[in-house]
């Protein structure tokens, strides 16, 4: 009985775990975006190739503005509630080895760096925006390609 009811209690505290209250959070597409009804509108890359290395090249899959949002705890439920800011997410198609990403690049957006993963989230900052990937070689942070996004 005491093993069902630790079960139990680990399962919930799982399902409970990708909904915690707040942290901002980003839609992981433009789907889910729409769904939880924080969707702006729809970008598109000028050039959605990204060229990082001779070995790999990603490709945007979707580029949105979304109203920035948390999980809260309203009524005993959980909601999103919007925030006061939207941020820019870029979906990217390739799923790729991600210790090799995580060593080799990174993102820039304005002044602040980003990891290269699957779904890119950063406050927004114009319908004409600018996003630069970098690969790292020993101490030095070489421009690989920019992509730049628009309405």
């Amino acid at each position: 009985m005491r093993k069902l009811i630790l079960t139990v209690l680990l399962f919930a505290s799982c399902i409970d775990d990708t909904k915690k209250t707040g942290l901002h959070k980003s839609s992981q597409s433009i789907l889910e975006s729409r769904q939880n009804g924080v969707f702006i509108a729809e970008l598109k890359a000028i050039n959605p190739s990204i060229h990082l290395s001779g070995l790999f090249t990603d490709t945007v899959s979707e580029a949105w503005v979304e109203t920035a949002w948390t999980y809260e705890t309203k009524n005993g439920k959980i909601v999103i509630q919007k925030d006061s800011f939207d941020n820019l997410n870029i979906r990217f198609k390739n799923p790729i080895d991600a210790k090799l990403i995580l060593d080799s690049f990174f993102i820039l957006h304005g002044k602040n760096r980003f990891t290269y993963n699957g779904v890119f989230s950063s406050e927004f900052r114009s319908r004409q925006d600018t996003i630069i990937f970098y690969k790292k070689i020993e101490s030095y942070d070489i421009p690989c390609d920019t992509l730049f996004v628009t309405n």
